[in-house]
Formats: structure tokens, C-alpha cells, sequence
């Protein structure tokens, strides 16, 4: 039986996050990453309403 008001929590989650970080801290040097020079950087669209949900979602 849990105790009233305390939340349920996954207790792997912090184990899972540091091993994450160690499994990319080990892998990514090993790649380069480089834009492709060939292809503009364009700016996206900026929304005129950018609070408001992009399609027709009714509560």
C-alpha cells in the first residue's frame, strides 16, 4: 500500500537518464556533424498566432 499523496514514480528514471547521457558522451565523438553547404538556411514561417494549436483540434 502507498502512502496518500505521495505520486508514483518510476525508480529506474535516474539510472536511465545517466546512462543515457554516458551512452551519448561515448558515442557522439566517434561522428562528425556538418551542415551541407550546398542547401540555404532558410527562416521559418513565423505564426501569426503562435498560442494557437496549427490544426482544427475541437475540445
Amino acid at each position: 500500500m502507498r502512502a496518500i499523496g505521495i505520486p508514483r514514480i518510476c525508480i529506474g528514471a535516474v539510472f536511465a537518464l545517466a546512462e543515457a547521457q554516458i551512452m551519448l558522451a561515448t558515442v557522439l565523438p566517434r561522428y562528425t556533424i556538418a551542415m551541407d553547404s550546398r542547401r540555404p538556411v532558410l527562416p521559418a514561417r513565423a505564426s501569426e498566432h503562435p498560442a494557437k494549436p496549427r490544426c482544427d483540434v475541437q475540445a
